[in-house]
């Protein structure tokens, strides 16, 4: 389906609100195996749920929640809050040439924003849009409302976003759009992960492999077949750690190093006795330029060299009764290598700061 060209823009006010939203609370702690962080207490957000995260280009952490989000500018040790208004949820915030991009999630149908799209209209809490700010505080809907999960940009103008079975991608210039799908699934499924490069590469993770394409999306070839199993083909995050090389974590972990043309499991472990423990299951990952790669999985937080996978260091490591605890399902990693931990509650932050 296509899009048609920008309807009357329809704006969200969004106001700031300046106070702290933090309060501490220790939690029982998970087991720390080795102590390369120096971990603060765990506190409180005040905020309904925690919906995801990201850092943009200003090193500002954005945290979101359904009826509010929080901003912190320096590197999460003050949080503070935006309310948002009109049933609307700001995701998934990225900064292009001075104007912010996000992801609008919509509660329920309001007429100012336009009809949801029409094939998914039993969907509308899943109904989604992009919007434009240019402070990040006042927002403008820049396209119709439809169903998606993630987005990517690419070159400056082109936006991808993942829709049923396929990607849909949106021109900034032109606002012309085109749907193409080429992955099948059971049921109502979308991409994880869209990964763009400057040459008109992109990659699309989701429950059905890994797809490529070289074209800016217009076509699409499955490169995962042939190397990565059918049944341990679900991709939660796609991470490219230069030109050539990317990351596949999800079920099991893969690199490939050929810009997603062939792949090789990476077995990330870590020394137990003469014996090692294997980490699969990655739900949450951080890759930096020195190679170190932290990551969330049911066995707690691990720290990996990916040129030495197998000496990966445990940093949180969860007891076999787990259920006794509070887990983290929600990894922030800042450029200067510390990190902030969110619980399963969705309502707590730590912070361990790397010594």
């Amino acid at each position: 389906m296509m899009i048609n060209r920008w309807t009357l823009l329809s704006c969200l006010i969004i106001t700031t609100n300046s106070c702290q939203v933090k309060s501490s609370k220790q939690e029982e702690p998970t087991k720390q195996q080795e102590q390369l962080f120096n971990w603060g207490a765990s506190e409180y957000l005040n905020i309904d749920v925690v919906r995801g995260s990201s850092i943009d280009q200003n090193n500002t952490i954005h945290i979101y929640g359904d009826d509010v989000r929080l901003r912190s500018f320096n590197n999460g040790d003050d949080f503070h809050q935006i309310l948002a208004i009109d049933s609307v949820s700001i995701t998934n915030i990225v900064l292009l040439d001075n104007i912010f991009y996000s992801k609008g999630e919509f509660h329920q149908n309001h007429s100012q924003y336009g009809l949801p799209d029409s094939s998914h209209s039993w969907l509308f809490q899943n109904t989604n849009s992009l919007f434009s700010s240019k402070d990040g505080n006042e927002w403008s809907r820049i396209i119709g409302p439809f169903s998606f999960r993630t987005f990517s940009m690419q070159n400056d103008s082109l936006f991808h976003f993942s829709i049923e079975n396929g990607v849909r991608t949106y021109n900034l210039n032109t606002h012309k759009s085109r749907d193409v799908e080429f992955f099948d699934s059971k049921g109502f499924d979308l991409a994880n992960s869209l990964l763009p490069f400057a040459d008109g590469t992109l990659l699309a993770g989701s429950h059905d492999g890994i797809h490529k394409s070289t074209d800016y999306g217009k076509t699409w070839v499955k490169v995962s077949a042939g190397y990565i199993d059918k049944d341990e083909d679900y991709v939660d995050k796609l991470i490219a750690f230069n030109e050539e090389t990317v990351i596949s974590v999800g079920n099991k972990t893969f690199i490939s190093t050929d810009k997603g043309e062939s792949w090789t499991e990476m077995i990330i472990s870590i020394p137990d006795g003469e014996e090692q423990q294997i980490i699969s299951g990655i739900y949450d990952a951080h890759l930096y330029e020195d190679s170190t790669l932290y990551s969330l999985s049911y066995y707690g937080l691990t720290v990996t060299n990916i040129n030495n996978p197998s000496e990966s260091i445990s940093v949180i490591n969860y007891p076999d009764n787990f259920d006794s605890i509070s887990r983290y399902d929600l990894l922030i990693a800042l450029k200067n290598g510390d990190v902030l931990l969110i619980n399963e509650d969705l309502k707590y932050i730590q912070k361990g700061t790397r010594k």
